[in-house]
């Protein structure tokens, strides 16, 4: 089992480097000289370099939407980046986040699964201390969330979860939704200890602390589109799009044979009931006005054309003569 650190771990080795009672260069030297990964072939990885490239990428672009979306809802520069994306086991991943936590469990109906989104306390203190009208300056308490701070900060996980759908589109339309939001971690127990996840790691930034966000994808979740995470599916999905194209000009081709009604008014006039009764055929009624006058040509009942009355192969014709701007409308 590969080790990972607990945020305790974390803010330890961060001290000791402050303080300097660990060196910088000791840890780099130390880590190229053991260059070593341990692979169990008990174990085998289930998601490929070419899976987790593909995931990589699906989230650099979800980092770059959920940054502006959270952005504008909390009126300060928020800025989220993908740190990393690992292959673990799921009893690493909840070994490693820090109790009490926020964990939103996003339901994938489309891939009949769940994903686990992890808010970092530090993010989380600022992000609900933001929209209570706070300046985010608490980022450390002793004591956990309480029911109406997970209320607040659940405006914030609503916005991350419709961002994962514009992040999947290319592979796949989903409708995600949030089923939960819990505090610790190991209250979730749907999947088993040692089923393989792919762990995004995102890195935040906001008013000049910095924390991390971690989402949980199962591979359980992952499986039954596999198949499209691949560099070969974005070529596929570059295909789909000019299939689109291809659609739109036969659209496009069948409303040019499609017929509309085409009328033009020639004038009008006001009569009374007891006028309009007497009419009969050889009577002359007056229009408002001349036969000089352009007319109005109507499609479908809507003002598209003004033209002049005239013939054309001894047939009585209209003559257009301009094009009348969309915003015109007969009640103008």
């Amino acid at each position: 089992m590969a080790d990972v650190l607990s945020q305790k771990e974390i803010d330890q080795l961060l001290s000791a480097l402050s303080t300097g009672e660990v060196s910088a260069e000791k840890i780099q030297k130390e880590a190229e000289e053991n260059k070593i990964k341990v692979y169990d072939f008990r174990r085998p990885n289930k998601l490929s370099k070419d899976h987790i490239s593909t995931l990589f990428m699906i989230y650099e672009n979800y980092a770059r939407i959920v940054s502006n979306y959270l952005t504008g809802q909390l009126r300060n520069t928020v800025s989220i980046r993908v740190s990393s994306v690992e292959q673990l086991t799921y009893e690493e991943f909840v070994r490693s986040v820090p109790s009490p936590t926020i964990l939103a469990t996003l339901n994938m109906e489309e891939l009949k699964g769940k994903f686990f989104l992890e808010v970092n306390p530090t993010f989380g203190f600022q992000v609900i201390d933001l929209l209570c009208g706070g300046m985010a300056k608490e980022t450390e308490r002793d004591n956990e969330f309480t029911d109406i701070e997970l209320v607040v900060i659940g405006e914030v996980l609503e916005t991350m979860n419709r961002c994962m759908k514009f992040a999947w589109e290319e592979i796949l339309d989903l409708t995600p939704t949030i089923e939960s939001v819990d505090k610790s971690p190991q209250l979730e127990q749907s999947i088993p200890p040692n089923e393989s996840i792919a762990l995004v790691s995102f890195e935040t930034e906001l008013k000049g602390k910095n924390s991390f966000i971690n989402l949980c994808v199962p591979y359980l979740s992952l499986e039954p589109v596999i198949h499209r995470l691949s560099i070969h599916s974005w070529f596929e999905s570059e295909k789909g799009r000019s299939d689109q194209t291809s659609y739109a000009e036969q659209l496009e081709e069948k409303l040019q044979s499609a017929t509309a009604e085409v009328k033009a008014e020639l004038g009008r006039t006001s009569l009374h009931i007891r006028d309009f009764i007497q009419l009969d055929a050889g009577d002359v009624i007056k229009l408002d006005q001349k036969i000089a006058d352009p007319l109005q040509i109507f499609v479908e009942n809507k003002l598209k054309f003004h033209g002049y009355l005239g013939t054309s192969k001894n047939k009585m014709a209209v003559q257009i003569a301009d094009i009348v701007e969309e915003d015109v409308s007969m009640d103008e």
